[in-house]
């Protein structure tokens, strides 16, 4: 969770209130975020459910969010902060997530662009805001935005609603405008200047020509399917060294 992506949570619930029940999608609070991944406290009394694919601090429901448990047009609203990243088919999710909203509900997605990777529990993806127009074409009416150096954003976001009964334009516009204002501060300018000494630092230290490989095993008989669903090798790289460990027992995804 990062600042500014919480503070586009309250920002829309200001100007495009949260419909209930809010589920927030990814809700696990990583150790050393636990007050920051907390989302309950912007939503005051409105019915909460966070959801992960794991127990832990912050989730109320265990679930896959590309095979959502919900029925169709129960939930009010969708949360989904720097999570889409490590969902392994969006497309797919995003699907499921237009099929429980409610007409009329609201979801709001962030993830981001130009960041380290981060295992939570894994990473697969990095997205452009044209990547996010893609992913959410089906939703009626989408607001798209980005943050940081526009040629590497490291935020991209989308407010969206599902079959608005009225036209939210003015209130996307309204969050447009309140999230640049409440984000064009010092300690974001700033941070372009620690992304730039990252990347010069990088440079010096020779990391951004540095080598890593994989070796997928597939089989025998080459399908990826006589090895199980989750079967693939474990990948360890240390420097420009490969190892390689063999999954003899399929770990969870």
């Amino acid at each position: 969770m990062r600042k500014n992506v919480k503070g586009l949570v309250a920002i829309t619930d200001q100007y495009l209130p949260f419909r209930e029940p809010v589920v927030e999608i990814g809700s696990y609070q990583v150790p050393g975020q636990e007050k920051l991944a907390d989302l309950r406290p912007l939503l005051g009394e409105k019915a909460f459910i966070g959801c992960d694919m794991r127990a832990g601090p912050g989730v109320d429901r265990i679930e896959d969010v590309e095979g959502l448990t919900f029925s169709t047009g129960t939930v009010g609203s969708v949360i989904m902060i720097d999570t889409l990243e490590h969902v392994r088919d969006p497309r797919r999710a995003l699907a499921e997530v237009y099929r429980v909203l409610e007409p009329d509900g609201v979801v709001v997605a962030s993830s981001v662009m130009d960041f380290y990777i981060h295992d939570h529990p894994a990473d697969y993806w990095r997205f452009t805001p044209e990547a996010f127009a893609y992913l959410f074409e089906p939703f009626d009416q989408v607001l798209v935005g980005w943050q940081g150096n526009p040629e590497k954003p490291h935020t991209v976001f989308v407010v969206a609603v599902k079959e608005p009964s009225v036209d939210h334009a003015a209130a996307l516009r309204e969050i447009q405008e309140a999230y640049r204002r409440s984000n064009g501060t010092p300690y974001w300018r700033m941070a372009q200047v620690y992304y730039a000494l990252r990347d010069l630092a990088a440079n010096l230290r020779g990391w951004n020509n540095r080598f890593g490989f994989e070796l997928v095993a597939r089989g025998t008989a080459g399908s990826a399917a006589s090895l199980g669903q989750h079967s693939l090798p474990q990948i360890q790289t240390v420097g420009a060294t490969l190892q390689v460990k063999s999954s003899g027992t399929p770990s969870p995804s």
